[in-house]
């Protein structure tokens, strides 16, 4: 039971305890959640990195004192991370099992439950990191996406002390070289890494100890005492330099390749400054940081990080075209339940009388609760009994296109890529492709094994299918790849006798949305990207095979909102919101005429527009969305099976008819050539 005369056991206790720094704690806080809900501070989340320096700072600050006086007991480290960091994680967890089981699809609620397991042994980060398949969900629609961050400090909280313990022991000066050789290596990795492979150094412990580490290096500079103590002016001066630059940061600051790497210095930098000028003594600053209501929210911000994203992620799940203004909702409702979980989790559970070995028992106990629980949803596929019936059958999920028609390799042969259609007959069509050809590819294995032929299929989510351009939002890693796998393809296109070539690709979503690049752009636009289009179409025309026939498959519509996901919810819940009208022909005519004109343009008469958009809508251009009671997307842009079926099977199928006779008709003479110049007998 808890014990104590204090009213509640939270860090104010602590003898050390500065106002300021949960000041900075609730404006960390409050700049994540404002960037996760979309009001419009597009640097919010580096929140995120404010915190990773304050718990290096605070953690490091007691192990030096607890070393410094003979103190320091690993059983006792973690008896205090255990108090503090599991009760609420656990609680919030469990809670959020527990609403999946009534709010997300079967596959959904099976990839959250996977994420529960991952995030109980620490390792959220390492899970979502790769979790980075092109088909997965949104990211804003995953409770658990927020605790990546949290696994880090957990990570980092493993290895910090045992270092201290073991250099501290020689000395001092040794332990704080060792922490400035790591966090400089750190710090280098994350500004190599992130252009080439930036979701790895988003989420990898490696390149963002150098975060928590620089919080490491104040708390040894924090038990210094020859350091001279700046005058108030030029302490203020230093002070409001850092808070303005840091509330500038997150004001400006863009979610792009380019972050971490060397962009986390600035709002890394200004945390430090901050925590490190108010040891001297105060200023405007800290008065402000230390005031009433910033004080009160940095108290309970753990809680309100647990919190606020599981709110926003389960209301934008279920409310798919609920307006921006509606994540106010969540937003505002994430403070009573932080201050809950605050006040009568966290609080109580830090002046808990366990201790040791009875302590441990308890929370491995505790921590069966989700991990047996994720286990029974994982095994049971997400308990899909769950789908009410309907007349309008939900589309399967996406993600299950990437296990049998997988992505290619970047540095491939012929035969490690999948085949589609009759596996005992050479192939002599290739498919080239983004994820759109993956969403296809389905419907070409049905109708290719239908027709007695075969098909390689060379596709890359998020790839456009162009000799020497790259998505506009690419990580520098990502454009070489990018390069690299077209030229590839183009090259083993040559190597073969294909006699059709079907290029498919999400065309409108480059021009209108990701953007196009090559060596030649100067901006990034619409425009620009058409720009692109027009020199890279052509170029990459004349490098394809001269004898082969070329297909370029228009996309299906980019509808304007996740249709798809209204009709899962709709399984789900009967209070599900209604179905809007899909695109119109119109609207589709304009989103993709420019495009089509440039494929049209092509010389070669071997280059042809394939336009199945005839087949999208009905006779008064009004969007075709269902077919036999099945939908027809999977989210906004990838067609279903029944999608396809609908929209493509026609133009497949009267490529495979014309090129399969004229292979039979080719067939039966050479045939008849052979028996002409038989001898007579």
């Amino acid at each position: 039971m808890p014990v104590g005369h204090r009213r509640f056991a939270d860090q104010r206790s602590n003898a050390h305890y500065r106002p300021d720094i949960d000041g900075l704690r609730a404006l960390a806080v409050l700049g994540v959640m404002t960037y996760h809900a979309g009001f419009g501070l597009s640097g919010g989340f580096v929140g995120v990195d404010v915190f990773f320096v304050i718990s290096g700072y605070l953690i490091t600050r007691g192990i030096l004192q607890e070393l410094q006086s003979g103190k320091f007991r690993m059983q006792r480290f973690w008896e205090r991370r255990v108090r503090r960091i599991l009760p609420a994680s656990l609680v919030s967890m469990v809670v959020v099992l527990a609403a999946g089981f009534f709010l997300l699809s079967p596959y959904d609620y099976e990839q959250l439950a996977q994420a529960a397991i991952c995030q109980v042994f620490f390792l959220g980060n390492i899970f979502h990191w790769m979790d980075t398949n092109y088909f997965a969900g949104q990211a804003e629609l995953k409770p658990l996406l927020h605790t990546w961050s949290l696994a880090i400090e957990e990570q980092f909280y493993l290895g910090l002390p045992i270092l201290l313990w073991l250099v501290f022991q020689r000395s001092r000066k040794a332990a704080l070289r060792c922490l400035m050789l790591l966090a400089l290596a750190s710090l280098a990795a994350s500004i190599v890494l992130t252009p080439q492979a930036p979701s790895a150094a988003f989420y990898l412990l490696p390149t963002r100890a150098w975060e928590l580490l620089a919080g490491s290096l104040i708390a040894f500079r924090r038990s210094e005492t020859t350091v001279a103590n700046p005058a108030f002016a030029i302490r203020s001066w230093i002070a409001s330099s850092a808070f303005v630059g840091l509330v500038v940061a997150m004001l400006l600051m863009q979610a792009d390749q380019r972050f971490p790497g060397y962009l986390a210095c600035i709002p890394v930098g200004c945390t430090v400054v901050l925590i490190d000028v108010h040891r001297h003594g105060q200023t405007w600053v800290s008065h402000v940081l230390g005031s009433k209501w910033l004080v009160a929210i940095g108290l309970i911000s753990y809680s309100l990080y647990l919190w606020h994203w599981p709110l926003m992620a389960f209301t934008r799940y279920v409310l798919p075209l609920a307006p921006p203004e509606l994540m106010l909702l969540p937003f505002l409702a994430s403070f009573p339940f932080g201050l809950f979980s605050w006040k009568w989790i966290e609080c109580p559970f830090r002046e808990w009388q366990w201790r040791g070995t009875r302590l441990m028992t308890y929370a491995g106990c505790a921590l069966l609760v989700p991990i047996v629980a994720s286990i029974v949803i994982w095994q049971q596929d997400g308990f899909p009994q769950r789908i009410a019936s309907r007349e309008k059958l939900p589309p399967p999920p996406a993600e299950l296109l990437s296990g049998r028609y997988r992505t290619s390799p970047v540095d491939f042969t012929l035969d490690e890529l999948p085949l589609l259609g009759a596996r005992d007959v050479e192939p002599r069509f290739i498919v080239w492709g983004d994820s759109h050809a993956m969403a296809l590819a389905p419907l070409i294995d049905e109708i290719a094994s239908e027709h007695g032929q075969s098909f390689y299929l060379v596709a890359r989510g998020g790839t456009p299918p162009l000799a020497d351009c790259w998505r506009a939002d690419a990580s520098q890693g990502d454009k070489e790849q990018c390069v690299r796998w077209n030229a590839n393809v183009l090259q083993a296109m040559q190597a073969t006798d294909c006699e059709v070539i079907l290029v498919i690709a999400g065309w409108q979503i480059y021009v209108h949305e990701t953007g196009l690049q090559d060596t030649q752009s100067t901006s990034i636009s619409a425009e620009s990207t058409m720009d692109v289009l027009r020199r890279q179409v052509p170029r990459t025309a004349d490098l394809m095979p001269d004898g082969a026939s070329i297909f370029w498959l228009s996309p299906a519509p980019r509808q304007s909102a996740d249709l798809a996901r209204v009709v899962k919810n709709q399984a789900l819940y009967s209070w599900s919101s209604e179905l809007p009208a899909g695109l119109t022909r119109a609207e589709h005519d304009l989103q993709i005429a420019e495009i089509a004109a440039v494929f049209q343009g092509l010389e070669a008469a071997q280059h042809i527009w394939l336009d199945a958009s005839a087949a999208y809508f009905d006779i008064h251009g009004q969007a075709i969305l269902f077919s036999n009671n099945a939908f027809c997307y999977v989210d906004d842009n990838h067609v279903s099976m029944a999608g396809a079926r609908l929209y493509f099977a026609d133009a497949i199928r009267q490529i495979m008819d014309q090129f399969g006779k004229a292979n039979k008709n080719s067939e039966v003479t050479n045939s008849r050539q052979q028996r002409s110049a038989l001898p007579d007998r």
